[in-house]
């Protein structure tokens, strides 16, 4: 119950944080930019809900989890 707290908080922040920064200046996405961060953000989700839904606690999930970061932090940087 907690897991899901944090998630709809952080779900509900930037929701609302994102809705009224783009109501004074529209957002310009350029999609072909953004494709590899969805991508990334689906595999990262898909990720946590399977080590959640099984229990799956231990050092491979955190690893594997830690790879999907490396990947992003790499891209974003390059």
């Amino acid at each position: 119950m907690s897991i899901g707290n944090i998630i709809g908080s952080n779900v509900a922040n930037f929701s609302m944080v994102l809705g009224a920064a783009s109501l004074i200046n529209p957002l310009n996405i350029n999609m072909t930019d953004t494709v590899f961060d969805m991508i990334i953000m689906v595999a990262a989700s898909v990720t946590l809900l399977f080590i959640l839904a099984n229990k799956l606690y231990n050092k491979a999930g955190g690893i594997f989890l830690l790879i999907i970061l490396g990947l992003f932090i790499q891209n974003s940087l390059v």
